[in-house]
């Protein structure tokens, strides 16, 4: 089973510039975007086909970005009294106070940890705690490589153009595992239930539907180098891009997602092939990923602003004086304005309840983007524009946009020397409800799973490959998604 889901050894990065992304063919990034080829191109026939709004089937699910200055999932946020107010404090903790607590309770845990009940288990574990007890880890490998991952963050940094580490001190409180929780989000169904299986200590560990999210956005976060993602844009690295006098930021890689590409593929992927994806909503310095899953547009026209149907919106171009004429595709004949409406899931704190719901999710305000797309004589879409907005309140455009194949799953190198179980149904494409898995939830972890998720959980640090660590800590797959497979 795990064949189809083996990850593709390289991740594709569009880096270009506005000037030239204005006279390039957008086609192929769409299509390299979705993972697949003939994506839909003509603004009028994605109109046609009734596109001008779409949902995903399912809502991704929420989950906390697990801070780094909080101890990532090694966070004990059941332990504490007040867990969403324990966290904003802990954001603002020192760091080197918090690691000190994590170390101390760490050592605490492994003499004691035997001695304890069941609810003493459920309510004083992180969820990488959790992970150790249940495969027998009474080193806690995990637990201790997400510890010392964070500190050697802490005090190095790479070098964004070489990506050489050296030491440089000081962590952003947006430090964590966002593009862990999007991603996971997107491509492993919501935990609905706590589970409860025993481990290989013979204790009986509850995970909650929070420590689940966990694990598995870790998972995807740490093992992500070995997906098939791609994207388009680049981190913009100011906090506060200078911007021309059109309102569009100087910088290439404050400004670097062409609006035509943008739309087509929002509706592509949304509205046709039904699947979500994730951008990074601040054109800033900091990250900050987030799953869409909708969206809603209207069409209006460029000169008069008057909204209606695209045929109604869009003019010849030799009537457009916005001062954005050298921008525009030459092959283009004619401009139309569009008014996007996205719908976002932001991130939440755990809280450990045992049931999760889409009623549950902290949902983002909508994002508003305001851009124009330039079309053909045959009414393809071939380029565009974002705009700061006529006076509304909007969004000026994502700073990254990125996605994973369908049925793309996380798998740490280490799977390859383990067996999850036979499949049922093989002419079943996903592997939720569709493997007799070799682990009962009874205490006997295959022994292949034991010693690959000790590899799997080996810290190491950053040498020649400077993310050689994302590739380490993974916790093993195949017990993760045996707990998924139980709560879904």
């Amino acid at each position: 089973m795990k064949r189809h889901f083996q990850p593709i050894l390289f991740v594709t990065v569009l880096i270009t510039t506005p000037s030239l992304m204005g006279f390039t063919e957008i086609r192929p990034d769409v299509e390299r975007l979705l993972h697949r080829p003939s994506a839909e191109m003509n603004a009028f026939k994605l109109e046609e086909m009734g596109l001008n709004q779409s949902k995903t089937p399912a809502q991704p699910w929420t989950s906390s970005y697990w801070p780094d200055s909080l101890g990532g999932i090694a966070n004990r946020y059941q332990k504490k009294l007040f867990p969403v107010f324990s966290s904003l404090i802990g954001l603002v903790t020192n760091f080197e106070m918090n690691k000190g607590a994590w170390k101390n309770n760490n050592e605490r845990l492994k003499k004691k940890v035997l001695g304890m009940d069941e609810e003493q288990i459920a309510r004083n574990l992180s969820p990488s705690e959790k992970y150790d007890l249940l495969m027998g880890d009474l080193n806690f490998t995990l637990t201790q490589n997400i510890l010392d991952e964070i500190e050697y963050r802490f005090y190095h940094k790479p070098n964004p153009n070489t990506g050489i580490w050296s030491e440089s001190k000081g962590m952003a409180v947006w430090n964590g595992i966002c593009d862990g929780w999007t991603t996971a989000s997107l491509h492993v169904p919501r935990p609905v239930k706590a589970v409860r299986v025993r481990g290989a200590t013979g204790q009986m560990i509850n995970f909650y539907p929070d420590d689940l999210k966990a694990l598995t956005a870790h998972l995807f976060a740490r093992a992500n180098q070995w997906m098939n993602i791609e994207r388009v844009g680049n981190r913009c690295r100011d906090s506060h891009p200078e911007k021309d006098s059109l309102g569009r930021p100087i910088k290439d890689e404050c400004h670097d997602i062409d609006a035509g590409l943008w739309h087509t593929t929002v509706l592509n992927r949304i509205g046709i092939d039904h699947r979500g994806f994730i951008i990074d909503v601040d054109n800033k310095t900091a990250v900050n990923n987030h799953p869409v899953y909708g969206y809603e547009l209207s069409y209006f026209n460029p000169i008069t602003e008057k909204q209606g149907t695209l045929a109604q919106s869009a003019v010849p171009m030799n009537q457009v004086h916005d001062g954005r004429e050298a921008l525009r595709n030459p092959l283009a004949t004619q401009l139309a304005g569009v008014e996007m409406h996205m719908d976002i899931l932001d991130y939440d704190w755990p809280t450990g309840k045992k049931t999760d719901s889409p009623e549950d999710d902290h949902q983002k305000k909508r994002i508003n983007y305001i851009y124009d797309i330039e079309l053909n004589a045959q009414g393809e879409v071939v380029g565009g524009q974002f705009r700061v907005g006529n006076g509304k309140n909007i969004d000026q455009q994502p700073d990254m946009l990125w996605m994973l194949a369908k049925y793309q799953l996380a798998w740490s190198r280490s799977s390859v020397d383990a067996d999850e179980g036979s499949t049922i149904n093989p002419s079943k494409t996903e592997i939720w409800g569709n493997i007799n898995w070799k682990f009962k939830g009874d205490g006997n972890i295959p022994k292949d799973w034991y010693s690959a998720s000790l590899v799997s959980a080996k810290f190491t640090l950053p040498k020649n490959e400077p993310w050689s660590m994302i590739d380490s800590a993974a916790p093993l797959a195949e017990m993760v998604y045996y707990l998924i497979d139980q709560a879904k």
